[in-house]
């Protein structure tokens, strides 16, 4: 009965035009799961590892075999064979996987401080047997050199929402990691192109972009892929915009949206055009792929 149960869930999830019920039927979904692994085949041609419930949130990848469908396909749409993508804030490697197969010919650099986490990103890029070559970071990016970061993961959020913030919360464990900053990474590794940053650090942006303002202030900078979240901005003083225009700031950029990272791909008016969850996409003159 419950193999039914999931087959139904995962028909309606991954079929129905319709968002009505799809987040709450997942949730249901995963509460029957105790414990169990699966490897899930999506339908961008990588596959995940997840264990459930632990990777709560990450069901979705069973039930809709897909994850933020709008920005993978920015993504999937922007990478050539040869980038060179980081992914800040991996968790457990979904957009490591894409930049793998899209780029065979290129090279990432996941960053993911939490070690739990971080093993999870590891091994799910083992998993698919991509060619490209990865360098995986146990370690957080930040506006200092040499530093040590706290990280907070919660009892009663998802791994996803692990912080360098405790978000007000207390139920959480702490772990300290080492930081550095992004131009710091990038001139220890020699790094003469970087194409493409995705970057989802649970309100660590800023401290992130004020650790890449060479990388920002080069000829051809990369585009920047972000989340926009104000609770988690906010822990950190900061609205999101404020990190868009820190960007805007430095150079000539062109500035899209993908609405809660699921949906379409739309041109902003303003660095305040957006809502709360949207993935923005800043995108520097040289690099408008993504004319609309």
């Amino acid at each position: 009965m419950t193999r039914l149960i999931h087959a139904l869930l995962r028909f309606y999830c991954t079929h129905s035009p319709l968002e009505f019920g799809k987040g709450r039927l997942q949730k249901i979904g995963r509460s029957l799961m105790k414990g169990e692994t699966l490897q899930v085949e999506t339908r961008h041609d990588v596959t995940v590892e997840i264990t459930l419930p632990e990777d709560a949130g990450w069901e979705m990848l069973f039930y809709r075999t897909t994850f933020e469908t709008g920005t993978t396909e920015v993504l999937e749409r922007i990478l050539r064979v040869d980038d060179v993508f980081l992914d800040i804030g991996a968790n457990i490697g979904w957009y490591t996987l894409i930049a793998s197969k899209q780029a065979p010919h290129g090279k990432c650099h996941a960053f993911e401080p939490v070690p739990f986490i971080f093993e999870k990103a590891r091994k799910n890029w083992e998993l698919n047997r991509f060619e490209n070559e990865v360098v995986f970071n146990n370690m957080a990016l930040g506006s200092e050199v040499g530093a040590e970061l706290t990280m907070y993961t919660f009892d009663g959020l998802y791994h996803g929402h692990s912080s360098s913030s405790t978000l007000g919360r207390s139920d959480y464990t702490a772990t300290t990691v080492a930081s550095t900053t992004l131009d710091n990474y990038i001139a220890e590794r020699q790094l003469d192109r970087v194409d493409v940053v995705k970057m989802d650090t649970e309100g660590g942006e800023m401290n992130v972009l004020q650790g890449a303002t060479a990388l920002l202030s080069r000829p051809l900078p990369p585009v920047w892929i972000i989340e926009m979240n104000r609770e988690t901005s906010g822990k950190f003083g900061h609205d999101p915009a404020d990190l868009l225009d820190f960007i805007a700031e430095r150079g000539d950029y062109s500035f899209y949206v993908v609405k809660r990272g699921w949906g379409r791909l739309q041109k902003m008016t303003s660095t305040r055009d957006y809502g709360d969850g949207d993935n923005a996409i800043c995108v520097p003159n040289g690099r408008d792929y993504l004319r609309l």
